[in-house]
């Protein structure tokens, strides 16, 4: 299946197969389906239960408290969380959504075969023949030098700012580009980022590139053809945001 989506940005893979390594802190992948209100019991679906049960034997519910601002009133949305021994691997279900998350994220073959595993053993009990959405979310921190953003380390597109030697104490920074079609679209959002409660002087910043790439109304069947094309934009544009050095950091 092919999208609209599918042309927001030209596709450039070239540097995957030589990276050794990356800044992936988390990934996500999110589906939405029509909203079904068994998911929202205080007990979790029994078939999802059995489903996940060997792959992710730990499992929470979480209440979500939402106050209206206007009417005063509240309302709580019960979250179902599986988790795997080590809490690397993440399912949370929700009676519109499931949210897979990686904290331990290797390569994209690895989430990919995971997340399809998962989704597998629990799409029946959607009871659904299409998705509202599916999005695919990569959220990269790069370390910086103790001296600051060294040229040619991110593209300067995105830090000519900060590589100006105009601006001292740099508290905040941050950009954003949105790309959207009819089927889909693309969110990169990047900046610096300290570390909480840090008591440093001079703290050192991460930078981060977070990339969100999503599809809308898509057939239940077509979830793995979405990832891929996904993942593809999701790899171009972080790749556009590296200088050589970070590159070639990368590929050692």
């Amino acid at each position: 299946m092919k999208w609209n989506a599918d042309d927001l940005i030209e596709i450039n893979m070239e540097n995957e197969s030589r990276y050794k390594r990356g800044y992936v802190q988390t990934a996500v992948c999110e589906i939405r389906f029509p909203t079904i209100l068994e998911f929202a019991n205080p007990d979790p679906p029994i078939q999802i239960v059995k489903s996940l049960r060997r792959d992710y034997p730990i499992l929470n519910a979480q209440n979500e408290i939402k106050l209206g601002v206007n009417s005063g009133k509240s309302s709580t949305k019960i979250t179902h969380e599986f988790a795997t021994t080590n809490r690397k691997w993440t399912l949370s279900v929700k009676q519109s959504s499931i949210v897979f998350q990686a904290n331990a994220y290797h390569n994209y073959s690895d989430f990919k075969a995971r997340f399809l595993k998962a989704f597998d053993s629990i799409k029946d009990s959607l009871d659904a023949d299409f998705l509202t959405r599916i999005g695919l979310r990569y959220v990269n921190a790069i370390k910086t030098e103790p001296e600051g953003f060294k040229k040619d380390f991110l593209n300067e597109m995105l830090v000519s700012p900060l590589l100006s030697g105009k601006f001292n104490n740099v508290n905040e920074y941050a950009g954003k580009i949105q790309l959207v079609k009819n089927d889909g679209g693309l969110i990169l959002q990047h900046g610096i980022r300290f570390a909480d409660g840090t008591t440093e002087d001079h703290p050192i910043p991460d930078y981060m590139i977070d990339i969100d790439t999503y599809r809308v109304d898509l057939p239940i069947d077509h979830v793995e053809g979405a990832l891929d094309i996904m993942h593809a934009q999701a790899f171009t544009v972080f790749d556009l945001c590296l200088g050589t050095k970070a590159k070639e950091k990368l590929s050692q």
